[in-house]
């Protein structure tokens, strides 16, 4: 995941067959020079907003396959959508959390 997400405020969360990707909401990088010179940068470290919009799913467990899902916000969707799947759960990674916090992850489906 580290080397391949353009962002590196992440927390993978694992949760019975599914693995959640977390990251987070505001980056502190993402604030205006201005603006961060008189937010206290410690109290915004501890207190971060965090969301999912991708998940990993083990499908099958004998045969090892995963599934990888993007969060969908196409207006009265708003649920998981399902995008591929394969035994290489590396390779999946690779192929699709380049695309976390990116314009390209909402065309993918």
């Amino acid at each position: 995941m580290k080397q391949h997400c353009p962002i590196q405020d992440f927390k993978p969360d694992v949760r019975e067959e599914f693995i959640y990707i977390y990251t987070a909401e505001n980056p502190l990088e993402d604030l205006p020079r201005e603006l961060s010179l008189f937010l206290d940068h410690e109290f915004l470290k501890k207190n971060k907003d965090y969301k999912t919009d991708m998940r990993f799913e083990l499908l099958d467990s004998e045969e090892r396959l995963f599934g990888v899902d993007r969060f969908s916000y196409l207006g009265s969707i708003d649920d998981w959508m399902n995008l591929d799947s394969s035994t290489n759960l590396e390779e999946l990674v690779r192929e699709y959390v380049s695309h976390v916090g990116k314009e390209s992850f909402f065309d993918l489906f």
